[in-house]
C-alpha cells in the first residue's frame, strides 16, 4: 500500500507541476505572482491523490480480509457439519446392523423376525431422511431467485400443513395487516420449505393441541412474519442453540429442518428472532427486505 501511495503522490506532483508550468508558459504569467496559488494547487492535488489512493487500497484490503474470514467460517461450518453428520448418521446404521444380525438366530419366531425387519427399515428411513436434510442444508438454492407474494406463499404453506395440524389437534389462525401484495426475493421451494419446517416444529411443540398464530405485516420496508405457538416453550439456553445443525429439543429430531430455515432466511438477507417462555410457547419472527421491483412480479414461482 505504501509504495502505491508514493507512486500516486509522485504522479500527482508531476502532473500538477506540468499543468502549472503549461499555464505559466502559455499564459505568459509571471511566476512570482502565481507561485503561491500554484504551490497550493500542487499540494492539494498531491494530498487528494494520496487520500484517494489510501482509501481505495484500504477498501481492497478490508475486502480481502472479509473474504478470508468468510472462507475460514465456511471451512469451520463444513468441519462442524461433517463431524456432526458422521456421528448422527452412524446411529441408524449401527442399529440396523444389530437388527439384521439378530435375524441369524435359529428358531427365531416369525413375529420377532418381522419386528426386527420393521425396526431396521425404520432406522434406514431415518438415515435417508437425515441424508436428505443434510444435502438440502449444504445445497445452494439461491441461483433461481424469483419475486414472491408473501401472503400467497403462506397460503400454500397453510394448505399443505393443515392436515398435519388437524391430526395434532392444532388450530391454525392467520392474521395480516398487509392490504396489498407484498413481494420478497428468494428461491420459492427453499422459502416454502423453511416456513413449513418452522410451522411443523411449532405444531409438534403442542403435543396436547393448541393454537398456532401466523401474522404478517410490513414495517420500515421490512416484511414481518410471526409464527406463534402455545406449546412447551424453550429455555434461554435452548433458544441460543436453536439453528445449530443436529441440535434439537425433540427425541426423534435431527435439528436440520431449523438449520435449513435459518440458512434460507439468511440467504434472503433476512433474520429470524426467537422469543420463548418455558411452558407458555414460542414466537419465531422473520424479517425480510421488501422488494420494490414491480416489473419482476411475473417471475413468481408456483
Amino acid at each position: 500500500m505504501r509504495s502505491k501511495c508514493f507512486f500516486a503522490a509522485g504522479l500527482a506532483l508531476l502532473s500538477g507541476y506540468s499543468l502549472v508550468t503549461l499555464i505559466i508558459v502559455a499564459g505568459g504569467i509571471p511566476f512570482n505572482s502565481f507561485s503561491q496559488l500554484a504551490l497550493s494547487f500542487i499540494l492539494v492535488q498531491v494530498l487528494g491523490m494520496l487520500l484517494v489512493t489510501y482509501l481505495v487500497e484500504q477498501t481492497r484490503h478490508n475486502k480481502r480480509l472479509k473474504n478470508q474470514v468468510i472462507h475460514q467460517e465456511k471451512l469451520s461450518i463444513i468441519n462442524d457439519l461433517s463431524t456432526s453428520f458422521s456421528k448422527e448418521i452412524g446411529t441408524p446404521f449401527t442399529l440396523t446392523k444389530g437388527f439384521l444380525q439378530q435375524l441369524y438366530q435359529e428358531n427365531l419366531p416369525p413375529e420377532q423376525k418381522r419386528e426386527y425387519i420393521d425396526a431396521a427399515l425404520k432406522e434406514l428411513q431415518r438415515g435417508e431422511a437425515m441424508t436428505s436434510d443434510f444435502l438440502s442444508l449444504t445445497k445452494n438454492n439461491f441461483e433461481q431467485q424469483v419475486y414472491m407474494d408473501v401472503d400467497r406463499v403462506l397460503h400454500d404453506v397453510v394448505n399443505v400443513i393443515s392436515p398435519y395440524a388437524d391430526t395434532h389437534s392444532v388450530r391454525i389462525k392467520v392474521e395480516t395487516t398487509i392490504l396489498d401484495e407484498v413481494w420478497v426475493e428468494g428461491e420459492y421451494q427453499s422459502f416454502q420449505q423453511s416456513l413449513l419446517n418452522l410451522v411443523k416444529n411449532s405444531i409438534e411443540a403442542m403435543p396436547g393441541g393448541g393454537e398456532l398464530m401466523i401474522r404478517t405485516a410490513v414495517k420500515s420496508e421490512k416484511v414481518i412474519i410471526e409464527i406463534t405457538d402455545t406449546g412447551m416453550g424453550m429455555t434461554k439456553e435452548e433458544v441460543e442453540k436453536l439453528g445449530t445443525p443436529y441440535y434439537t429439543t425433540k427425541e426423534d429430531g435431527t435439528g436440520l429442518g431449523t438449520s435449513i430455515a435459518f440458512s434460507t432466511i439468511k440467504g434472503m438477507r433476512g433474520t429470524i428472532e426467537i422469543n420463548s417462555i418455558k411452558g407458555k410457547g414460542t414466537t419465531f419472527t422473520i424479517k425480510l427486505p421488501k422488494s420494490i421491483e414491480d416489473d419482476q412480479k411475473n417471475d413468481y414461482a408456483s
